[in-house]
């Protein structure tokens, strides 16, 4: 609901200052949403995604170049920018995700599914850095089940 991706049953809500019914779009200008798949597109390069990403947030081509370079460096892409989206492993595409973003306010939907442990724990690492390099809002969402675990007889 704080994305605007699907409407409130009940009640208010602002993002940035804005109503999530009333005013979607002012909203949607001012927050990164990463959903549980990859985002990015499969036949670019990581680095013009990014400058994508940029351009599709009203960034000049030349701040979304920037930004771009900024974000690479601070994420630990740099190895991986000029190859196609679809070579990477899954944490390197959560990383690009997760760059294309603008600063500000980020969703992320999920963001360690389908990861190793390995790649879970960098990725939390990158997390972190996001906040403290550009002072990003960073909420991380997940679902549970509501549902009681059923343990297989004879367990405990």
């Amino acid at each position: 609901m704080l994305t605007t991706l699907i409407p409130p049953t009940a009640g208010t809500a602002t993002v940035a200052g804005f109503d999530v019914v009333r005013r979607q779009r002012d909203v949607r200008l001012r927050i990164g949403y990463t959903g549980q798949g990859n985002g990015a597109g499969h036949s670019q390069r990581g680095r013009d995604e990014l400058i994508s990403q940029g351009r599709a947030y009203g960034m000049t081509v030349r701040d979304a170049r920037q930004r771009a370079a900024e974000l690479v460096e601070s994420l630990g892409l740099a190895e991986v920018t000029d190859r196609r989206v679809s070579t990477l492993s899954g944490g390197q595409r959560r990383r690009l995700d997760i760059a294309s973003t603008p600063p500000g306010l980020l969703f992320l939907d999920e963001p360690s599914t389908g990861l190793d442990p390995q790649n879970r724990a960098n990725l939390q690492e990158h997390i972190r850095a996001l906040r403290a390099e550009h002072e990003t809002t960073i909420v991380l969402t997940t679902t549970t089940s509501t549902r009681p675990t059923r343990w297989p007889s004879g367990s405990s």
